[in-house]
């Protein structure tokens, strides 16, 4: 049966394979690239603040050409979760329906959950193995020019989702398969599905684990920037930022009806009517208006919890979709 199985998949298995090689060569190159670039002596050097010399012009052309080829890689690195997943899964079960050798194996006493309980394990193992073996390469390459891990794209790309994201789309496309028994259809419809839940659950993304809120003393915020909160090395600098604006005191969130937006004007205008040194003048209108800056953030510190929880959201969808593939192929009329 196993022997069987293999030889009906080993197409799509060894393209997605394949598939998964040519990126991580692809991660390889445009990685080294921008840190060969980005390393340049010259970008940082003083006379290139000044004036740019034809040597300064090229290397941050270098740097230009770099990460323009990294932001190509981006967009692949986010789309092959969703190709290598179902376009393996969406033909394991509607080619054998459309072609009729199911028949076969199911005349050979082989029971319909144990023929379907091969297929899936073979091929949804062998792509897990390929895709779980780039993620320690992925998260080279992704450091290679971002500032924090938590912020969406960088997000997607790194950790353990990346493995969630293969194995939801794999078995959408199983599921839809056996359901419409028809390839080409089922690769349009696990598509647009594996797109729209991968947008619904980026929505709440920020709330699966619970941010955590600053407030800054004296009415400080974006009308006084000198106070090295936003540094590279700080920890919201490294952290993602949710939402930030000026609420009542005792409140680490708008209140009922507001949005952390809608005092600013209020204290902006507040601050421009006094003539005071900027400090004091930040401080008198906390004061006056009841109000104090918050900015609420994911700090780094929860990325794997986020990791964990959203990969946990798509195996879970996983789980749910092949018992939709199970009871599909039970009821298939032969």
């Amino acid at each position: 049966m196993t022997w069987f199985a293999w030889r009906t998949q080993r197409l799509q298995v060894l393209v997605a394979i394949g598939a998964v090689a040519v990126i991580a060569v692809m991660l390889v190159i445009t990685g080294e690239a921008y840190r060969s670039a980005a390393s340049s002596p010259l970008l940082t050097s003083p006379s290139c603040s000044t004036g740019l010399s034809l040597n300064c012009a090229n290397a941050f052309s270098r740097l230009g050409q770099a990460n323009r080829w990294v932001g190509y890689a981006h967009g692949l690195v986010l789309a092959f979760p969703a190709l290598v997943g179902v376009l393996v899964g969406a033909p394991i079960v509607a080619s054998e329906m459309a072609h009729g050798t199911n028949r076969l194996a199911w005349a050979q006493s082989v029971s319909r959950t144990r023929w379907l309980a091969v297929k899936l394990l073979l091929s949804g193992l062998a792509i897990a193995v390929a895709v779980g073996a780039i993620v320690p390469l992925l998260a080279w390459w992704a450091g290679a020019s971002q500032i924090s891990r938590l912020y969406p794209g960088d997000f997607d790309v790194t950790g353990t989702v990346v493995l969630g994201y293969t194995l939801f789309a794999f078995m959408l496309g199983a599921a839809l398969g056996a359901v419409i028994q028809r390839v080409g259809w089922a690769i349009a419809a696990a598509l647009g599905v594996f797109v729209g839940a991968r947008l619904w659950v980026e929505s709440f993304r920020a709330h699966l684990v619970a941010p955590v809120s600053v407030v800054l003393p004296n009415g400080i915020g974006p009308l006084y920037s000198a106070t090295g909160l936003f540094s590279v090395d700080s920890p919201l600098a490294r952290g993602w930022v949710l939402n930030q604006g000026y609420v009542a005191l005792g409140r680490t969130t708008p209140a009922p009806g507001q949005t952390w937006t809608t005092e600013f004007e209020r204290f902006q205008n507040c601050f421009l009517s006094i003539s005071r040194p900027r400090a004091e003048a930040l401080s008198q209108c906390s004061a006056q208006l009841k109000l104090h800056y918050v900015i609420q953030y994911q700090p780094l510190s929860h990325y794997w919890a986020l990791q964990g929880a959203e990969s946990a959201v798509f195996v879970g969808a996983a789980l749910i979709l092949l018992g939709v593939t199970v009871l599909a192929v039970r009821r298939w009329r032969t």
